[in-house]
């Protein structure tokens, strides 16, 4: 199994992290094809949830684990950009019954089973859960190459094959934080 990104549909070329999750994408395909390696990607959309990495630690933490440390630490959150991106946030726990439903299954996909909930949330929007929570300001800093304008679940293959559902949960996560 390969963990694959939202990222891919977008530009691959402007960040290193869409490039290098673009690029394993297509190792697995090769490899699948040319040695009939039993692989299957799966591409996850904005995992939050239980154990998310919390704070600026190396680069790696999402928005959701970011302005968790920024609460904590009564800063105001930091929206990068205008906020009107969107994201297409998704729990662990969907993210886990989706690997588990794709495992147990003897349905292979050419390309990749999706694991995103097929519903979008633009930042300021899930800045405003957390002001809601917390009572807390945020403020806006510069935009950063390489931050798309949107994710969204692609294709509904994970749900219509496999039977997976994803549940939106976001907002009831913040609250209860």
């Amino acid at each position: 199994m390969y963990a694959g990104s939202s990222s891919k549909w977008d530009d691959p070329h402007q960040s290193p992290y869409a490039t290098t999750k673009w690029l394993g994408e297509e190792m697995c395909k090769m490899y699948k094809r040319t040695y009939k390696l039993d692989v299957e990607i799966a591409r996850f959309y904005n995992v939050y949830g239980p154990h998310e990495i919390v704070g600026p630690k190396g680069g790696w933490a999402a928005v959701i684990g970011i302005w968790r440390h920024q609460v904590a630490n009564n800063q105001p959150l930091t929206i990068v950009g205008d906020g009107r991106q969107r994201r297409d946030f998704t729990h662990v726990d969907d993210i886990v019954d989706g690997l588990f439903k794709i495992s147990q299954s003897d349905i292979k996909h050419e390309d990749a089973w999706e694991l995103g909930t097929g519903m979008n949330y633009s930042i300021q929007e899930v800045a405003n859960m957390f002001s809601k929570k917390f009572w807390i300001e945020h403020t806006y800093v510069n935009d950063e190459p390489g931050n798309y304008r949107k994710t969204l679940r692609e294709n509904d293959d994970t749900l219509e094959k496999l039977n997976w559902f994803p549940k939106d949960r976001l907002e009831e996560y913040i609250l209860q934080l």
